[in-house]
């Protein structure tokens, strides 16, 4: 099917638009210190790793990338987007998400007159603001210039520098944020900060680089004060949990708990999802504040392969191990299972009371194991037994936190609701005060960003 050339543009026209080599200039002044989410992009090297170079404004496609739009029928000439380098100075471009909920781009111009009549010769329109430039159109948002500074409102709303230039003068421009402004100062491909939704004085700080295959993101958390955050309410997994999990899981995560871990902070993400999840969260607090280690779940699919028109993730638990361990001293879990009796007993049902380490329950079809066995608590729909094989214990030592998702593309497609050509390999850990994400595409050979480009033009 032949696809549109004006989705490539949409996908690259920001980042070309954007691109110099001039000298990086100070740009985190012109954004509000209350912004949600900021971005730090070296636009050039992005374009570098998605194929395409750059030599005085024309555009250079590599024959791999060549191969891709030849494939979905996509042509793109070289000379399709108009110079407008020569317009603009800085290879850090920042992208940032208002308080109010727009999405700007701000950058530096050298040539104001000549992005003005750039903008103009592709259809915005021009017009006078509260002291700015603007041009718009239904395609592009609106663009604002002032001096040698340049705006852009992707959201197309209402929302006008002005407003953002009130918010500065209020509470501050996020290069005056201890921890996350001096995070986005330093060098990088691409850097992005996002306040704490649970948290609003806490900013978590991501350096993402591309590696192939491989997306790997370096996390790091400041508090209000600019210190960066210790996960001294961690401690190191146990990896003694993955005897118990299925054969083949799908998912795996597990974080090693201390006594000062912060459950109140649990409860506040828990309540920005409603009254019921939070009340489930009170339910199981006493049980969480008596974990004594290790903390993890593992969930193996073992249906067969889903129709396109079935859910992966409908939760139909017959297709489906999981897991659910928790490391406990012995009176604290049998405490556990007594108070579970009773929650259920309260709610009509009968769990088995034979034994006191552990009991079964039948729900809506299917059995629910609840067992102490070596100084675990386990909650599963099946027994588990020590017969796993420890082949993941790799991922998991020495870590305070890890989760990994293996997804193929198959698997994937019915979990998004879109068409992926590859799978994923994901993996989240924290050690040494520090969080790594990594995300590897499998099932198939391209580097990221290029599969990316090409699964979305298919």
């Amino acid at each position: 099917m032949k696809k549109s050339i004006v989705w490539l543009a949409g996908f690259i026209l920001p980042f070309y638009f954007l691109s110099s080599c001039s000298e990086s200039r100070e740009l985190m002044a012109e954004i509000p210190a209350d912004s949600e989410v900021i971005a730090r992009i070296d636009a050039r090297s992005l374009l570098e790793l998605m194929d395409l170079e750059t030599d005085d404004g024309s555009i250079k496609i590599s024959s791999q990338l060549q191969k891709i739009l030849d494939e979905n029928e996509v042509q793109i000439s070289d000379n399709l987007f108009p110079t407008i380098l020569e317009y603009l100075e800085s290879d850090d471009i920042f992208f940032f998400t208002s308080k109010g909920g727009s999405t700007w781009v701000v950058a530096k111009s050298t040539d104001s007159d000549g992005l003005k009549k750039f903008l103009s010769d592709n259809g915005l329109a021009s017009s006078k603001e509260g002291g700015y430039e603007t041009m718009a159109s239904n395609s592009y948002g609106k663009w604002f210039l002032k001096g040698d500074l340049v705006w852009w409102n992707t959201t197309g709303n209402t929302s006008t520098p002005s407003d953002l230039v009130n918010s500065i003068k209020k509470d501050g421009s996020i290069g005056d944020v201890p921890g996350a402004g001096d995070f986005l100062r330093r060098d990088g491909t691409f850097k992005v900060a996002v306040r704490n939704p649970a948290d609003k004085g806490q900013w978590i700080c991501g350096d993402v680089k591309f590696e192939g295959a491989e997306m790997k993101i370096e996390a790091l958390a400041y508090n209000a004060e600019g210190t960066q955050i210790h996960d001294a309410v961690l401690a190191p997994i146990n990896t003694g949990f993955l005897r118990y999990i299925p054969e083949n899981p799908m998912f795996v995560g597990a974080a090693g708990l201390t006594k000062n871990f912060n459950w109140k902070l649990i409860g506040t993400f828990c309540s920005r999802f409603g009254l019921e999840a939070y009340a489930v969260y009170e339910s199981l607090l006493p049980a969480l504040k008596s974990i004594d280690g290790t903390l993890a779940v593992a969930a193996e699919y073992k249906g067969q392969e889903l129709a396109d028109t079935e859910d992966l993730f409908d939760f139909n638990y017959k297709n489906y191990k999981f897991i659910i361990l928790a490391e406990m001293k012995s009176e604290n879990a049998l405490a556990t299972i007594s108070n579970i009796r009773q929650m259920l007993a309260l709610n009509g049902m009968s769990p088995d009371t034979t034994i006191p380490d552990r009991m079964t329950i039948n729900y809506f079809g299917f059995t629910i194991s609840v067992i102490y066995q070596n100084g675990y608590l386990m909650i599963s729909n099946y027994v588990p037994d020590e017969s796993s094989d420890m082949s993941m214990g790799a991922r998991f030592e020495g870590n305070h936190l890890c989760a990994v998702l293996n997804l193929n593309n198959q698997r994937l497609s019915q979990f998004t609701g879109e068409d992926f050509s590859f799978g994923i390999d994901a993996n989240v850990n924290i050690h040494d005060n520090k969080g790594f994400i990594t995300v590897k595409l499998t099932d198939q050979p391209l580097p990221f960003l290029l599969a990316i480009i090409k699964n979305a033009l298919r």
